[in-house]
């Protein structure tokens, strides 16, 4: 097909070329975020987090990238839109599906493979990210009893013997004001 003495494919090469390299920026920052929320569950499960604090940096650094790689692949897309005259489909624009199916077969494989590519990461990151929502709420909840159990212990009622001697988890001379001495393991009364 002639379009003003140059052919659709010498038209779409410089454009998706550029699509090209756009795509495989977005594979490998979508391929580190996997690795890096990887690593977050991990750390979470361990406990450790002065690595956990450092991973979730790193992690907002790769989102900061991958959303600017969006944006320039929305822009990309939409120039293409624009050379092969396509509508969207929703409201979010034209898609890459779309894309695909209006350019020459020379180029379908490529980018069908980096569509199929993206579509499985998303997928990973999407499972790994709700493991570690959940993560994050069985930690919260813990986190939650276990400050439960300090306020009850803290409140625990004092009981005064006749020698001025309290009784109870912080047990002491109520006379001297000397707190008991831990001799041994804490036992605690029912």
């Amino acid at each position: 097909m002639e379009t003003g003495g140059a052919t659709i494919t010498e038209i779409e090469e410089p454009i998706l070329s550029r699509l090209f390299l756009t795509l495989e920026d977005l594979i490998k920052q979508y391929q580190q975020l996997l690795s890096v929320l990887q690593l977050e569950k991990g750390l979470m499960i361990e406990g450790n987090l002065n690595e956990l604090c450092f991973c979730l940096n790193q992690k907002d650094g790769i989102l900061e990238e991958i959303q600017k790689t969006e944006t320039r692949r929305g822009k990309e897309v939409e120039h293409l839109a624009q050379r092969f005259r396509l509508t969207s489909e929703s409201s979010e624009g034209v898609s890459l599906r779309q894309i695909i199916n209006v350019v020459s077969f020379s180029y379908r494989g490529r980018l069908l493979s980096c569509h199929d590519r993206l579509r499985a990461l998303l997928a990973a990151v999407t499972e790994i990210n709700q493991i570690n929502g959940l993560l994050v709420g069985r930690i919260l909840q813990q986190v939650n009893a276990l400050i439960g159990l300090l306020s009850h212990l803290s409140m625990a009622p004092q009981t005064y013997q006749s020698s001025g001697q309290s009784s109870g988890l912080f047990g002491g001379d109520f006379q001297s004001g000397r707190p008991y001495r831990a001799t041994g393991a804490l036992h605690l009364r029912g």
